[in-house]
């Protein structure tokens, strides 16, 4: 998936992968892109490419990574909101950090970063 028809040689896929998640990871912005291409002595239109490519394949495979928890799974979940003190919220976002504007009651350093605000 990380080849095209084009008689240039591709650069190892692994390779374009990383250079593809330091592209997603950064602010996005054409400064970003180019730090990365003097950093790695690759152009921004590579990276633009290796990004897209990878964007196509992580599309493909939505339907298999994305998944809504099955019914047993939910319940739990529920239960556990319930326990921990954010009844009424949805709180499971993978990987996300999400400032909150005042510690919860329970366990309340494990949430909350008064740096985040």
């Amino acid at each position: 998936m990380f080849q095209n028809s084009s008689q240039k040689k591709q650069w190892n896929p692994s390779i374009q992968l990383a250079l593809a998640l330091s592209s997603v990871g950064s602010n996005g912005n054409g400064a970003t892109m180019g730090k990365i291409g003097m950093l790695f002595g690759i152009s921004h239109g590579a990276i633009v490419s290796y990004t897209q490519r990878l964007i196509q394949i992580l599309m493909k495979l939505k339907h298999k990574v994305i998944v809504w928890p099955k019914m047993e799974q939910q319940r739990e979940m529920y239960q556990m909101i319930q326990a921990e003190g954010f009844p009424g919220y949805i709180v499971f976002i993978e990987g996300s950090l999400i400032p909150l504007s005042q510690r919860p009651p329970n366990d309340g350093e494990a949430y909350f970063d008064p740096e985040k605000r």
